[in-house]
């Protein structure tokens, strides 16, 4: 089975989409779920940019699809409705003893935080890409990703 390079790989930031049950104080099901993302996880991937006009390919007509992802990780989660943090460079998680540089990011708090030295200060990065398409095959998994735009506020 061929793999996929390492050099050719770079960081994505993802996190599976998940929901919560919405029950009364007396523990009683409402029908109701909150929509919701679990925590930031890190995997190596090969990222390539669509490019042309729309196109007959493997998943029928393409597009408005921003991104293209490969894996050889035949296990990865990644699902369509997760959503992806792209370009942010080597994203680690958060640790106390690195000197962190301004607008460097970091996993923290289970979220992607970029660090603002002027202020000292953390701030959460939205995501910038939802899964839209998943087409596994032998040997590898390929993702096709919609740029969004998203605002976060603070609790």
């Amino acid at each position: 089975m061929r793999r996929l390079n390492e050099r050719n790989k770079t960081d994505v930031c993802y996190a599976l989409y998940d929901s919560t049950t919405i029950t009364q104080d007396e523990g009683l099901y409402t029908g109701e779920n909150i929509p919701q993302y679990g925590e930031v996880q890190v995997a190596r991937m090969v990222v390539g940019i669509v490019t042309g006009t729309a196109a007959l390919e493997q998943y029928g007509i393409e597009d408005g699809y921003a991104i293209k992802i490969v894996t050889d990780d035949t296990d990865c989660p990644i699902t369509t409705a997760s959503v992806l943090w792209l370009a942010l460079g080597d994203v680690a998680p958060y640790d106390a003893s690195v000197a962190y540089a301004d607008k460097q990011c970091a996993i923290k708090d289970g979220k992607v935080q970029r660090y603002d030295f002027s202020s000292e200060s953390w701030s959460v990065v939205p995501y910038t890409h939802v899964v839209t398409r998943v087409a596994p095959s032998f040997g590898y998994i390929t993702y096709l990703a919609k740029e969004v735009s998203v605002t976060y506020e603070a609790n």
